[in-house]
């Protein structure tokens, strides 16, 4: 696979993201953290669009709880309108 080459400027809140995520992926590279969470919201934005997928987190307790995106759920699942929820305090609401 050939490699591009994009810059870009981020806000501080996204190097600290970029940063915490480093830590916890163990990668070196920014842009390997740039193109895990690429990737990973891919995943869930075709699942979002082709199933009507809802983002779910279990935590250790067994405790289940419905994770918010905006943008996901602004995604029309299977030709269905759903209207996005507009943002919080976070990008990432549970």
């Amino acid at each position: 696979m050939a490699l591009v080459k994009v810059t870009m400027n981020i806000s501080e809140r996204d190097r600290e993201n970029a940063e915490v995520l480093s830590k916890l992926l163990n990668v070196r590279s920014k842009a390997q953290v740039v193109s895990t969470a690429l990737e990973l919201l891919r995943f869930l934005a075709e699942a979002r669009a082709k199933e009507g997928a809802e983002l779910l987190l279990r935590r250790a307790n067994g405790e289940i709880e419905r994770v918010i995106v905006p943008e996901l759920l602004a995604i029309e699942p299977a030709g269905e309108r759903v209207e996005s929820q507009g943002y919080g305090d976070h990008p990432l609401e549970a």
